[in-house]
């Protein structure tokens, strides 16, 4: 037996011109037939090439599509998070683009490093020691004037 896969060589047919009409007409219509159906072959190999090709562009753009969204998405939520660090970490709102980093906790130590330099510790006057009393000829507090008046009495 052979193997119905393997290419078989064609048997020789008789000569067309020994069929009768009968015959004759059977093989033109066989033929006929057969290249409608080629025909039809071809023609839907065209369409399916067609209908693929439309495909491919259309997975293609909602690839692209899908890629953009993502990108837009990770900015406005790398946005809300330096926003809302820097709310909370006392940012002034037109300094908060200034904001460097891509986690929270680098953000953190930005916003606190950069409030740290914008906005200034608690100030008090250092001392002048060229003012106030000196030495020991510095004039009596008001509590002793009172309290040597009242050694009078």
């Amino acid at each position: 037996m052979s193997d119905p896969n393997e290419p078989q060589e064609p048997t020789p047919q008789g000569d067309p011109e020994k069929l009768g009409d009968g015959g004759k007409k059977a093989l033109d219509a066989e033929r006929a037939a057969r290249k409608a159906a080629e025909s039809r072959v071809a023609e839907l190999e065209s369409q399916l090439t067609t209908i693929e090709a439309t495909h491919q562009q259309a997975l293609e753009a909602a690839t692209s599509e899908a890629a953009t969204a993502r990108t837009e998405a990770e900015k406005a939520a790398s946005d809300v998070l330096r926003y809302r660090v820097a709310l909370e970490t006392g940012v002034p709102a037109r300094h908060i683009g200034r904001l460097q980093g891509d986690t929270e906790e680098a953000l953190r130590e930005d916003a606190a490093a950069f409030v740290a330099d914008i906005v200034p510790g608690k100030t008090t006057p250092k001392p002048d020691p060229s003012q106030g009393p000196k030495g020991d000829n510095a004039k009596p507090s008001t509590a002793e004037q009172f309290a040597e008046q009242l050694a009078d009495f």
